[in-house]
């Protein structure tokens, strides 16, 4: 199983997300609550479910030689709608230790699919660092 880090790396090339802060609170919440301990089964689940579904969806266009960065941005855009529940969860079942760097991780691919305003890149890159350890070591 390739780490949420590996997907990221996938993703970075396509993108993940949803657009919008879903964690209100009260009867009119949209996403998931985020959990103060998070879930780290269903954490990992995710990561590995998003992993399988992202090498699917991008598998031909990885064997199209003639494909295009722009057919890659529209395939990454279509993915992260697709996909912008199974990332609210993601982010709410995150472990505490790793919460912060999935958030901005999340917020990179968001920015990626056009659905958002993008991170520091150098925050970016030491979130992934730290998610692909974090997985490595839990999942």
């Amino acid at each position: 199983m390739r780490a949420l880090g590996s997907v990221a790396v996938i993703v970075m090339a396509f993108g993940l997300g949803a657009c919008g802060d879903d964690k209100t609170e009260g009867p009119e919440a949209k996403g998931p609550a985020v959990s103060e301990e998070g879930d780290l089964s269903l954490y990992c689940d995710i990561v590995e479910k998003l992993d399988k579904e992202g090498d699917q969806a991008f598998a031909e266009l990885e064997d199209d030689k003639n494909a295009t960065q722009e057919d890659f941005k529209k395939a990454e855009a279509r993915f992260v709608e697709e996909h912008s529940g199974d990332l609210d969860e993601l982010e709410a079942a995150s472990p505490p230790e790793i919460r912060d760097d999935v958030t901005v991780l999340l917020q990179s691919l968001r920015a990626r699919a056009g659905l958002g305003p993008e991170p520091d890149k150098e925050e970016a890159r030491d979130a992934e660092k730290a998610i692909t350890a974090f997985e490595k070591e839990n999942c």
